[in-house]
């Protein structure tokens, strides 16, 4: 079972490890499924909460793949590369 770290003023999910570790006083650690990311999830002050606030993904076969631009020529081109020897245009 892995660790939570929690900054126990208001609840908030910091961390989790696979073990604890001494922290501050404000701090706090709880026990936690595998599953729990602070990420994903916020501690109610009882138990962790998957957050709806955050869109689940999907990265193993049939996943969507990523949005692409509807007019490709609109993407901006990447910056062209520095002529003045990386110097930022100042003199030595």
């Amino acid at each position: 079972m892995k660790k939570a770290l929690i900054y126990s003023p208001n609840n908030t999910l910091c961390q989790v490890s696979e073990q604890d570790f001494p922290v501050a006083i404000d701090f706090m650690w709880v026990d936690c499924d595998d599953e729990v990311k602070p990420e994903t999830h916020y501690f109610d002050g009882t138990a962790f909460v998957l957050r709806r606030d955050v869109p689940l993904t999907n990265s193993g076969p049939g996943a969507a793949e990523a949005p692409q631009p509807s007019n490709p020529e609109a993407v901006e081109p990447a910056p062209a590369p520095l002529t003045d020897g990386g110097t930022g245009g100042v003199a030595e």
